[in-house]
């Protein structure tokens, strides 16, 4: 069971995320209506093309890692059964490629 300044704890964090989230979304909208009507549509556009790209390549990096792992008869990173596969290892290879993407953002 959760304490009182436990729970009071959970609703700060909450309602702090909550106000970031409307702050972005206010933010967005400001954007929107100040750019001319074609560039609306072009930002739209451009906005939902980026999402299916990086749900490709996502896609792509998931397979590439779940071949890459099974090779030599190994266990795979990412299985079917949950007890079976080391999803710690994946993540783990997430992060290096977040810190090798922050640092060549950080040199460019």
């Amino acid at each position: 069971m959760l304490e009182e300044s436990q729970y009071c704890f959970s609703l700060r964090r909450l309602g702090i995320g909550f106000v970031i989230l409307v702050m972005g979304l206010m933010a967005i909208a400001i954007a929107y209506a100040a750019e001319p009507e074609d560039i609306q549509s072009l930002r739209t556009t451009i906005f939902t093309s980026g999402i299916g790209v990086r749900n490709f390549l996502n896609s792509f990096l998931v397979t590439m890692v779940d071949k890459i792992a099974e090779r030599n008869g190994k266990k795979s990173w990412i299985g079917d059964k949950l007890n079976d596969f080391h999803l710690d290892y994946y993540y783990g290879f997430l992060i290096a490629v977040s810190t090798l993407n922050l640092g060549a953002f950080s040199l460019g």
